[in-house]
């Protein structure tokens, strides 16, 4: 009776309907309850200062190509909104995990569809990264259409798949790296011959090429030489990279109990999978989907990108990609289905850390700020000449969009223009990729401050401070600290404070 009941429900179409509904309700709703995290407000400061010639901006100086910064500028102007931007960001997502899912149900079946609905929807990574403003948002989905296009077969196909490249190359350059693994994933599943795919490619490849060929030249004339920086291999942080990615999940940390649960259903999938290639050497599909998703990932490690965790989400559609195909052929295997069940588990649990803003991978996301806006709105509200000094980006922005003078590393106000204050806040964060230099130099004249009394409170404690410690001495065990310094005197000596973040090198990267 239990198994014809949960036949039943996994037979419903209105299973996948309430599903559905959850996932176009859960990604705008982390959108909108997001403050932003550091690296989008590069984001937003160049367009708030340049309006649309960011756009020529970036051509000469950044290291990536325009098209997420066009459309953050439209959404913009149309919204008005930077959380409304996010929400269409949680939308676009949301939509394309759907139209995946609907179209594997419509195509192999309701169990295979809702399998792989768990799988992608409820991934940490793309909750956390494409519920914003940074290239992410708008390159996955590309990425997911692209890898879970039913169609292909003949010119239709190769002009999807060309179109497809050429728009994720627009987006963000990795677009080069994925497109030989895109190519073979195409070719491998098309059943013509290969006389006639060659053929086909010969017409289609050069469409796109020429579409492409300004963005080649700036790519090699400028933003080839910055980039060159980026791109460096360190085999320790390209196998953590991938560790964090691929093996646990980006909403947990990496020993607690849910990466150890994700950790186990990997080696549960990883044996299955090889134990069945070894035990069908004719199956040549099988092999052929495992050679794209290797050739992806060390495509991506080889380069260095796998220091960012968050730059080896592009592997997910991929790994969803390998680990569905051998759903099909496995599902009768216990073993297969319990370790599926275990990463689908350690998955939900990385979305209630994201959904929380607790215990993910990245320390700015795990940030209290609403209890921090808070605390300093009810400063500001019994003392409006207060002022406040933090070098996080996110603080920063969030704080002077309520009308409390900052001064930070990341705007051009600087303590002497303003007039004397009876109470000043530091907020002391995580120095995140600042040198160490600079910021012992931030706090140095922090100490240096001469009040009439102090208050200290911490905020966000990080029950792995132990273990992030191992890695960088210098983090923190809470995530904020504020400092209250009453009738403070020579503000006006904050040398390094007043420093602008455009102007000095102060970063480690």
């Amino acid at each position: 009776m239990g198994n014809s009941a949960l036949r039943a429900l996994v037979g419903s179409k209105y299973t996948f309907w309430v599903f559905y509904m959850l996932v176009l309700v859960l990604y705008p709703m982390v959108a909108y309850q997001s403050y932003g995290y550091d690296d989008e407000f590069f984001n937003i400061n160049l367009i708030q200062k340049f309006g649309f010639k960011t756009i020529s901006f970036l051509q000469h100086y950044d290291v990536h190509p325009p098209l997420s910064y066009l459309i953050n500028l439209v959404l913009i102007r149309l919204l008005g909104s930077w959380s409304l931007v996010r929400v269409s960001s949680g939308l676009l997502v949301s939509v394309t995990l759907i139209w995946a899912t609907e179209n594997e149900r419509r195509n192999i079946g309701n169990q295979y569809a809702l399998v792989l609905l768990a799988l992608m929807a409820f991934n940490p990574a793309l909750l956390m990264w494409c519920t914003g403003i940074r290239w992410y948002a708008y390159f996955l989905p590309v990425l997911l259409f692209l890898v879970f296009q039913p169609n292909r077969s003949g010119y239709k196909a190769w002009l999807i798949l060309g179109a497809g490249i050429t728009l994720l190359a627009y987006i963000g350059y990795i677009a080069f790296i994925l497109a030989v693994p895109l190519l073979l994933f195409y070719w491998w599943s098309m059943p013509e011959s290969p006389r006639v795919k060659l053929k086909q490619l010969t017409y289609v490849v050069p469409v796109f090429l020429v579409l492409y060929a300004y963005q080649f030249y700036v790519f090699f004339m400028v933003h080839l030489r910055g980039k060159g920086k980026e791109l460096t291999f360190n085999v320790i942080n390209n196998v953590r990279g991938y560790f964090v990615s691929q093996i646990s999940n980006q909403g947990v940390f990496p020993i607690s109990v849910a990466a150890i649960i994700s950790i186990l259903g990997f080696i549960g999938l990883a044996g299955c999978i090889l134990k069945y290639i070894f035990g069908h050497p004719d199956d040549k599909k099988s092999r052929q989907i495992i050679y794209v998703y290797i050739l992806a990932t060390s495509l991506l490690l080889v380069l260095g990108l796998g220091g960012k965790f968050r730059n080896l989400i592009v592997l997910i559609p991929f790994q969803i990609s390998l680990l569905m195909h051998f759903y099909g052929v496995l599902k009768t295997n216990k073993v297969y289905w319990a370790s599926l069940i275990f990463v689908i588990l350690a998955n939900i649990w990385g979305c209630v850390n994201v959904v929380r803003h607790k215990g993910t991978t990245k320390n700015s996301w795990n940030m209290p700020i609403s209890e921090t806006i808070s605390a300093l709105e009810q400063l500001h509200h019994k003392d409006s000449s207060l002022l406040v000094f933090t070098h996080d980006p996110t603080l920063t922005f969030v704080l002077q969009q309520r009308n409390i003078h900052v001064v930070s590393t990341y705007n051009d106000h600087k303590s002497p223009g303003f007039d004397p204050v009876s109470e000043i806040v530091f907020i002391n964060t995580f120095r995140g990729s600042m040198s160490r230099r600079f910021y012992d130099s931030l706090m140095i004249e922090e100490k240096q401050i001469v009040c009439a009394g102090k208050q200290v409170f911490r905020l966000g404690y990080d029950p792995y401070f132990e273990w992030k410690n191992k890695l960088i001495n210098d983090y923190p065990e809470y995530q904020i600290e504020v400092v209250i310094c009453q009738n403070p005197r020579n503000v006006d000596k904050l040398l390094f404070w007043n420093e602008k973040i455009h102007e000095k090198k102060v970063w480690s990267r």
